[in-house]
């Protein structure tokens, strides 16, 4: 046989195989170094070479690769292999040899190996885990790793080695988690190699772990992770299924909510579904990237109630496998919106548990298809045979409420809708419906049409929603009319019918919208009518014959009917050339739009006539208005209060008004009625001396424009005093007169007098006046001013008001001036309560309020020339109104008759007390000094005296009666109970409940009650409580002396008992008490 090559000595060949066999590294080291003296030897070694290199760097001996090169030996390959020694090292990590072949400049990466490649000695590494070998390499060799694709190659390779080091080697901030590899040599299931995907197929759960905790809300499960590996995603996807923690305890096993919202799922595996297919009642899967749905959901989910799919790419929902089998018995929710939804089984609408269905923002062009639309492709006997029975089944669905195709392709809505006898909402706005089908037996609420195809709509609407609908929109169709059976629907409160060709609105008699809020036609034809579309809505006006009215025949009318609830209204974008006169009386608007109607030339003044219009948007309108309200006219409706406050105030004639209602107050003898007559330039004139309130004008020119104060002059007596508070009313200024040498001493008084005020009327303003400084000599008066002042700060302060001091002298015409020039100053800073704070003087009053006012003074005139009283009824009031002449009133409604009793009540032209209780009410009191008279008859008729001394300060309701019976001449007896209503109003006299007694607290005993047997005073028990009140409240004492009494009287019956009456109240009834040792029964509430 011939020889090929040299051959090694049997002996030195089968010695090196038998050391590499038997991992005999020192006897495999002699035998090299015997080469050293054995010359000859170094040849046959050289064959053995590879052999020796592999051995070496399998087991990381760099010294036996030492001794190959010292024999100068190539030992850049290994045996048996096709790799180098640089790769075998790096792929099981022997460091020491990495490091030797790189000194001894043995070539570490080869010119056709890529670092991506498998091969390649940095994807060895990270593939297999070793840290300091990647660190060396990239140390050595940074720019093979600089690439972004490359450094993505290795870090799916150090997924797939598992090893959580080197996969943190390879983050970066900037790095997407989900990028898949982008370097590879075949495209089979390229788009699947992901980091996760690496980690799965390594079968390193901890790695997933890592990534969770890392990259959660990011991490996508790719189709094909979800796939292939559903073990190892499903115990992440499983800590997503809690128990349901509403669940009865007596249920044979734990219900459970699954939420897998916005987990990145690509696929939903049936294996993850299967442990809960009994336990799972709500499923949430929204917001993930699925294209199908398992088979089996949610049809075999038995206990499902809720399955939300929205947000997703669904294409389908897949009907159930069997016809026959029960289906979903619970499910009562479906959302499937926001997807790609081109079909819907008809199985779905079977299902008699559902109330709410969502399929918005799909690809849908029919609602449901039948098996011949589902499977036309299939030919088989069997599919034939399914068909027909499917077109004959209905929609089972009698529960739903609530249904919302919107924003989908629909042509048109199934036949099948009329079975859905409980629908109460629904929404198909946005797709391609020609028509809507004709109204059928439910409880709609909302209908939302808006923005589709329609040309008409259904005519009998309104005999089957009528009283349902609430919510109708049909904005955005062809519709050139609104139908009447949409006017007709009676709890109607929202209509949108904007963007549509409407010319014309039913006829105002037929409308029964009682409860509409909200009215949108804007973008429509109402108006007058432009037979050319391109001509110009402008040019078209010109074309109209003069108007000298602006009162359109072709204007809009809607029914009056709407002014108790219509509160926006939109008529923007229209061809309206004028306001429509029946806006006018829609009383409760809040919004107007009237934008883009250049036609508009004139802004009316009943426009004024609504009250409560905060939003007038003009928008591309230029009316005209007038200069004094140019500034408040703008486009966006800015100022529309003010704006329409102005129209109103010129629409009823309103001027300034200047007139403020005074109270002079004080002691007797103090100088008030002297100061009035001073102040109202009377000085000649004697006046009688009258027992009542005396009315006097007071003009006050300071400044312009001047002030009228209507002065109220009330008596001084103490008997007076009892009746104070019936005269004060809101928006008043009360002149306090008082000597002002006393005025330090009697602060406390004075606050008393304040107190009394502040109880009894709000918003008022008090003027201190000092009479008698003529007392005082010159040079002290300014020092006592100053100490006066001072001690009135530090009295006054707890009650929050300190009045102006004005010291004045009426014998020497001292003071007044300057009184008079406080006066105007305090009345000037009055303001209207509210957020404005308007100032009270200047305010505008429309002008038959002044007309009124001026028929009720004449009225007073003529009753007190004939002794008549001066009192008048409702229907008098009135009579006296109605009397007026036409062009004058505008009162229109009772809020106006309140408003203008309100004013004739602040200005002190009459009074009036708005008590329904007793009918209060119904009594105008045109004097004030007439109802002073009929309070205090009682105490100062001859006969009230001697009843009430005699009844110490108690009295018989009938012997009051009798009273004022006597003196029906002056006091009308048909308002009898009105004046007992008064006296009880007042707190002049107080009922004892249960009793037909009044007591009058003014004249109770001064002394109490003697003690007659001395038992009672040793048996009896007293308590005392103290009370610290800054001031008294109005009635306190007359409701506390009359709870006393009444708990007296009743303690003293021989039966009583306690018996709740309200929370946190007692009250005494009857029960049998057998001798005084026995307590009563008590029953608190």
């Amino acid at each position: 046989m011939a020889a090929e090559g040299p051959t090694v000595p049997l002996s030195l060949a089968n010695q090196i195989q038998q050391c590499i066999d038997d991992n005999k590294f020192d006897e495999l080291s002699e035998c090299l170094q015997d080469a050293f003296t054995h010359p000859d030897n170094t040849q046959h070694i050289a064959v053995q070479c590879h052999k020796i290199v592999g051995f070496a760097c399998r087991h990381g001996n760099w010294e036996l690769l030492d001794l190959l090169m010292r024999l100068g030996l190539d030992i850049s390959v290994c045996s048996g292999s096709w790799m180098t020694p640089a790769q075998t090292v790096c792929e099981l990590g022997h460091m020491e040899v990495l490091e030797f072949l790189y000194k001894r400049g043995i070539p570490i990466s080869v010119d056709n190996i890529l670092p991506w490649h498998e091969e390649s000695p940095f994807y060895l590494a990270c593939r297999n885990g070793h840290r300091h070998i990647i660190d060396f390499l990239i140390d050595k060799y940074p720019n093979m790793v600089k690439q972004p694709d490359v450094r993505s190659c290795l870090l799916y390779a150090a997924c797939l080695g598992g090893n959580i080091d080197v996969v943190r080697k390879f983050l970066t901030p900037d790095l997407d988690i989900n990028h898949s590899v982008q370097l590879v040599r075949t495209f089979q299931n390229s788009e699947s190699l992901t980091p996760l995907y690496a980690a799965c197929a390594g079968g390193h759960q901890h790695l997933i772990d890592f990534l969770l905790d890392n990259f959660g809300p990011e991490l996508e499960f790719r189709e094909a992770v979800c796939k292939q590996f559903p073990d190892m995603i499903g115990l992440y996807v499983a800590e997503f299924f809690k128990r349901d923690h509403t669940e009865n305890e007596e249920d044979l096993f734990h219900l459970v909510n699954g939420n897998l919202r916005k987990k990145n799922l690509f696929y939903l595996h049936v294996d993850w579904l299967l442990p809960y297919t009994v336990t799972l009642i709500d499923l949430d899967i929204s917001e993930n990237s699925l294209t199908q749905l398992p088979a089996s959901l949610p049809w075999k989910f038995q206990n499902l109630k809720t399955l939300n799919v929205s947000k997703n790419n669904i294409r389908r929902l897949h009907p159930p496998e069997a016809e026959d089998e029960d289906l979903c018995l619970s499910l009562e929710e479906v959302n499937l919106s926001h997807n790609a939804l081109e079909e819907v089984c008809h199985e779905l609408f079977r299902l008699t548990t559902l109330k709410i269905i969502n399929l918005a923002y799909n690809k849908l062009k029919h609602l449901t298809k039948s098996i011949h639309q589902q499977g036309e492709l299939q030919r088989d006997s069997e599919t034939i045979k399914l068909r027909s029975l499917s077109e004959t089944v209905k929609w089972c669905c009698s529960g739903l409420k609530r249904l919302d195709v919107s924003n989908n392709n629909l042509e048109c809505l199934p036949l099948d809708l009329k079975e859905c006898t409980g629908l109460s909402y629904l929404y198909v706005q946005n797709n391609c419906l020609t028509a809507f089908p004709q109204a059928w037996k439910c409880p709609m609420k909302t209908l939302d049409v808006s923005s589709n195809q329609l040309e008409r709509f259904p005519t009998n609407i309104d005999v089957f929603w009528s009283a349902s609908l609430q919510v109708l929109n049909i904005s955005n169709n062809k519709l050139d009319s609104l139908d009447e059976g949409i006017v007709k629907l009676g709890v109607l409160t929202d209509l949108n019918a904007s963007n549509n060709t409407i010319e014309r609105l039913p006829s105002a008699t037929i409308w029964k919208c009682g409860h509409l809020h909200c009215l949108n036609l804007k973008h429509n034809q109402l108006g007058i009518r432009i037979t050319s579309p391109n001509r110009n809505r402008l040019f078209a006006v010109l074309k109209r014959t003069s108007r000298t009215n602006s009162e359109s025949e072709n204007a809009p009318e809607f029914p009056e009917s709407l002014s108790v609830c219509l509160k926006e209204l939109r008529l923007a974008d229209n061809n309206l050339d004028c306001f429509p006169p029946s806006i006018f009386k829609l009383g409760s608007l809040e919004i107007l739009d009237l934008s883009d109607n250049p036609l508009i030339r004139i802004l009316p003044r009943e426009l004024g006539l609504l009250k409560n219009l905060s939003l007038l948007k003009m928008k591309n309108v230029r009316p005209t208005v007038p200069d004094n309200l140019s500034s408040l006219f703008t486009e966006e409706g800015t100022d529309t209060r003010k704006l329409v406050a102005a129209l109103l105030d010129k629409l009823r004639g309103s001027r300034p008004c200047h007139i403020v209602k005074a109270v002079l107050l004080g002691k007797k003898d103090k100088g008030k009625t002297t100061l009035m007559n001073k102040l109202a330039h009377k000085d000649g004139v004697v006046r009688e001396h009258v027992r009542s309130v005396v009315r006097e004008e007071i003009t006050l020119s300071y400044k312009r424009p001047e002030i009228k104060l209507h002065v109220w002059d009330v008596p001084g007596d103490e008997v007076f005093t009892l009746v104070h508070h019936s005269l004060f009313t809101r928006h008043s200024l009360y002149i306090l007169v008082w000597d002002f040498w006393s005025i330090a001493e009697e602060a406390d008084k004075i606050r008393t007098w304040i107190n009394n005020i502040k109880v009894s009327s709000e918003h008022f303003k008090i003027v201190l006046v000092g009479t008698f400084t003529d007392r005082f000599p010159p040079s002290e008066l300014d020092k006592a001013l100053e100490s006066v002042q001072a001690t009135l700060s530090l009295k006054l302060e707890h009650t929050g008001v300190v009045p102006v001091l004005c010291p004045v002298s009426c014998i020497k015409n001292e003071g007044l001036s300057v009184l008079k020039e406080q006066l105007y100053k305090v009345c000037a800073s009055m303001v209207q309560p509210g957020r404005s704070k308007e100032p009270l003087v200047g305010r505008m009053i429309p002008g038959c309020y002044y007309k009124a006012s001026e028929e009720l003074r004449t009225e007073q005139l003529i009753r007190a020339r004939s002794r008549k009283p001066l009192c008048i009824s409702q229907s008098e009031f009135m009579r006296i109104l109605t009397n007026m002449n036409a062009a004058d009133l505008d009162l229109a409604s009772q809020q106006e008759i309140k408003a203008l009793t309100k004013f004739l009540v602040i200005t002190g032209h009459l009074l009036h007390f708005p008590d329904h209780l007793g009918a209060l009410d119904s009594l105008y009191f045109l004097d004030p000094g007439w109802l002073c008279d009929v309070l205090l008859h009682l105490l100062t008729s001859s006969d009230g005296k001697k009843l009430l001394r005699h009844g110490q300060g108690k009295i018989r309701r009938i012997d009051v009666e009798e009273i004022y019976t006597k003196a029906k001449d002056k006091f009308p007896i048909e308002f009898l109970n009105q004046y007992l209503e008064l006296l009880e109003r007042f707190e002049l006299a107080a009922a004892i409940s249960h009793s037909k007694k009044l007591f009058v607290p003014s004249e109770l005993p001064k002394d109490p009650p003697l003690v007659e047997s001395k038992d009672e005073v040793v048996s009896s028990n007293v308590i005392r409580r103290l009370y610290c009140m800054a001031e008294c409240p109005s009635g306190f004492w007359t409701r506390l002396l009359t709870r006393m009494m009444t708990r007296v009287e009743q303690f003293s019956k021989s039966e009583w008992m306690f018996t709740p009456v309200m929370s946190g109240s007692v009250r005494i009834a009857s029960t049998h008490r057998h001798g005084s040792l026995n307590k009563p029964k008590r029953e608190m509430s």
